[in-house]
Order: C-alpha cells, then structure tokens, then sequence
C-alpha cells in the first residue's frame, strides 16, 4: 500500500507492516548518495500519523512484520550486495535480520547473513512468531527457522535443556549479577 494525502496523490512512502491492532505502522524511505542507497523505516502511531521512531537500514527492506503483541518488530533487508569483486575485500551489506522494540525502536538484536550467502524470500509464519529464511551458498541452499521474539526463543532452549545454567557457565555466557534460573522448571547446577 502507498500513503496518499488528501487529495488522494501518492506522497512516496510505502507501509511495510501495521500492527494486528491497528495501532501502529511502519513506512519505508529510501534515500541515495551516488551509487549509495539507504534505507530506513519508521514507526508511525496509527491515530495520528505521528513518528514515534525511526529505524535506520543499510540496505532496502523486503520484510517487516509485528509481533502478535505488536511490542516488537522484525524487519529483513534485501539480498546481499556482492558489487565488489572480491567481496571478502568490502563490508557486505543487506541480508540482515533485525528485531526492534516497539515504540522506542531501540534495536534488540540484529544478524547478517551477508557472508553465508544472502537471504532469498524470507517467509513469516501465519502466527507471526517464526522466520523462515533461505541462503543460496556454494554447497547448494540452506533454510533457517529462527524464533523471532525473545520469550519464544526462551520456551524453545528449556524445552531442550536438563538444566539451568552452572556458575561458571553463566559467568561465561550471560555475565549479568546476580545469577538466575532461566528455565523455572529446571535444577540449578552446583560446581
């Protein structure tokens, strides 16, 4: 969908995504320096139009989905830039999965798949909760299944855990004090 102003001409921007309540959207914006391009999205409030974050891109964005509790984003750039002719010789761009915050748009985690070959038609679930992303790489092509949101990702390692994490190995992992049980149906290991 494009925007368009009252007179019904369009004003440029597209909605990537609205939220399922109808709260909030997000717009896209391209801009160039040369052969340079780009891009960032930006979450509006629904009622007013208002900006409440802009999320910068380093490449065109192909995906943008909410979160069922529209507290989060995702959003997935485009297939990765192989310009150069030696691309190990250049920073690669695009193919990277992000996840925002809602409003704020502080950025929570972001993974390039820039060097494993790209991403090609990455696929969300009906649910709104998985991400299906595919790379094309010298040994043929590769799906990976991700988690999107952290509470998700959170019930799917204790359902594959025996334990919680040992000292040493929250000392190593998460170096946050003090030490917690992350998986409450699960012993805390002694050392």
């Amino acid at each position: 969908m494009v925007l368009a102003n009252a007179s019904g001409e369009a004003v440029g921007h597209q909605v990537l995504a609205s939220s399922s309540d109808g709260q909030v959207y997000v717009l896209d914006s391209e801009e160039g320096l040369g052969d340079w391009i780009f891009a960032s999205a930006a979450i509006h409030r629904a009622s007013d139009g208002k900006k409440l974050a802009l999320l910068p891109h380093e490449w065109p964005i192909q995906l943008a989905a909410f979160s069922p509790d529209a507290r989060r984003l995702v959003t997935v750039t485009g297939e990765a830039s192989i310009d150069a002719s030696d691309p190990s010789a250049t920073a690669l761009v695009g193919s990277t999965v992000r996840v925002w915050e809602v409003p704020s748009g502080r950025k929570i985690t972001e993974v390039s798949l820039a060097h494993d070959g790209g991403i090609n038609n990455p696929l969300l679930s009906p649910d709104g909760n998985w991400l299906a992303t595919m790379s094309t790489t010298p040994n043929g092509s590769k799906v990976l299944l991700w988690p999107l949101w952290p509470e998700l990702l959170r019930s799917e390692a204790c359902k594959r855990l025996s334990s919680n994490l040992s000292p040493s190995e929250w000392e190593t992992f998460i170096k946050l004090k003090p030490q917690r049980e992350t998986c409450s149906n699960l012993p805390i290991v002694s050392e």
